[in-house]
């Protein structure tokens, strides 16, 4: 519990549950029930290749992979078909490489309709697909919070519970599989790897690059939490457990591949990605798990990956270049000038609008600011004042102080950076983690006292 607070996710191969253990990535596991012995094979390992030899290789290998990973899985036998849609760049491959853009609908969460929700429409008309837009309401995630702890056995944080709310849609339409592009992120755009923004007079430009030491985590949050003290030391043991033997300065293409494969594969260790909780809940299926597409993931420079310079072409290969991506406002596989230039084009905009707009619960693109609940959701408030005097501390041990020592309303902003270097607790990141404990304890025990009472 600990772990997950300040992690985000458990070390492997640890789980939530002392009695199950990770069973490992890419593994074939037998067991005799007569002799009672198990064995155990991996049948795949990455970067036992060598690298494409260029990037335009790369695009030429990894692009028919993708488009033939969405084919096979939106075929007439297993249609119709939901994908959710955004606006950005990920979610659209799976709406152009469809079998039959007929057999499927565009499924796109919103707050209230913006440029997001503008530009997921136009996604949808372009591929042929049928756009259905799903309206939040103003307490969503609150709402939902314990029926996905419930489902979920609170194996990663509910700020991610953004489907249930969808789950009477997709029956009504008798969806039969479910797509999303949940792991681009970690697999092909490089956000497990060691890398900071590159500055231009103080200000980050939307540009990366390496830095040479690794993390000591997995880098869910920056800037990073300190452990709590009860717990640091054998948190500590486990990561160092995890990293064996790499290197903490990354001097190779391979040190760094290495690092970030033990962060973001397996994915159901992921607490960003909703992967675990969807094969609950709906027909869901994960195109990126595909033979050819983890022998791409395995021969794939690391710098190809930040930037999204790779997964940018393969995205405009499939999909065309005519459409924006609505998080940064340009198009798939547009060149560094033409990012800068747009960059540097949408601040200036902002910069002349009038200063303040008000704050509420939508945000410019497709997520909720996960803040505004801790100011205005009385359903939050009385779950966060209602939980027991037990609960509290133990959650507190957990956490490393009492996090019902700091107002309500101060959860609500981004972490920050204290004169000490320490990253501040109270954001709503934070608060939606300490929900998820909170919710978790209280259904455990609900449970505990129905089964007594039968």
């Amino acid at each position: 519990m600990a772990e997950f607070l300040c992690e985000w996710k458990t070390t492997p191969p640890h789980t939530y549950y002392q009695e199950i253990k990770y069973a490992g990535a890419a593994n074939h596991w037998t067991w005799n029930l007569v002799d009672q012995t198990c064995q155990s094979r991996t049948y795949w390992r990455p970067f036992q290749t060598e690298f494409f030899p260029d990037l335009n290789t790369a695009v030429a290998h990894l692009t028919p992979a993708v488009h033939h990973a969405i084919q096979i899985r939106t075929l007439p036998r297993l249609s119709p078909v939901a994908t959710y849609i955004s606006g950005g760049m990920d979610s659209r491959v799976i709406a152009y490489a469809a079998h039959d853009p007929n057999d499927m609908i565009g499924l796109n969460l919103y707050d209230v309709p913006n440029r997001e929700v503008a530009i997921a429409r136009q996604i949808c008309q372009a591929a042929g697909i049928e756009y259905v837009g799903h309206a939040r309401e103003a307490d969503y995630y609150p709402k939902w919070m314990r029926r996905g702890i419930e489902i979920s056995g609170a194996m990663w944080s509910v700020e991610d519970n953004h489907f249930m709310g969808t789950l009477d849609t997709l029956q009504q339409r008798k969806i039969q599989t479910v797509l999303a592009a949940f792991p681009v992120d970690v697999l092909f755009k490089g956000v497990c790897l060691e890398q900071q923004y590159i500055q231009f007079l103080g200000r980050n430009l939307p540009f990366f690059q390496f830095t040479h030491h690794r993390s000591p985590g997995f880098m869910m949050e920056s800037p990073a939490r300190m452990p709590p003290p009860e717990f640091a030391a054998a948190m500590q043991v486990r990561l160092q457990d995890w990293w064996g033997e790499l290197p903490t300065v990354l001097k190779t293409e391979r040190d760094r591949l290495q690092v970030e494969d033990l962060r973001n594969r397996p994915c159901c260790y992921q607490p960003g990605v909703s992967d675990n909780m969807m094969f609950r809940v709906v027909p869901y299926d994960i195109f990126l798990g595909d033979r050819a597409i983890a022998d791409c993931y395995s021969r794939i420079r690391p710098q190809w990956k930040i930037n999204a310079t790779l997964w940018s072409r393969v995205v405009a290969e499939i999909c065309g270049r005519e459409i924006v991506d609505s998080t940064r406002n340009w198009r798939p596989g547009a060149s560094n000038s033409e990012k800068f230039f747009v960059f540097a084009r949408d601040w200036l905009q902002r910069k002349l609008k009038s200063s303040r707009e008000h704050q509420g619960v939508a945000t410019q693109g497709s997520w909720s600011n996960l803040g505004w609940y801790a100011t205005h959701s009385e359903t939050l408030r009385e779950m966060w004042n209602g939980v027991e005097e037990s609960d509290r501390h133990l959650i507190s041990q957990l956490w490393g102080s009492n996090p019902w020592s700091i107002p309500l309303e101060e959860w609500s902003h981004k972490p920050t950076l204290n004169r000490s270097g320490q990253a501040h607790n109270n954001s709503p990141y934070a608060l939606f983690r300490l929900l998820t404990l909170v919710n978790y304890l209280s259904i455990r025990r609900s449970r505990s006292k129905a089964l007594v009472g039968q």
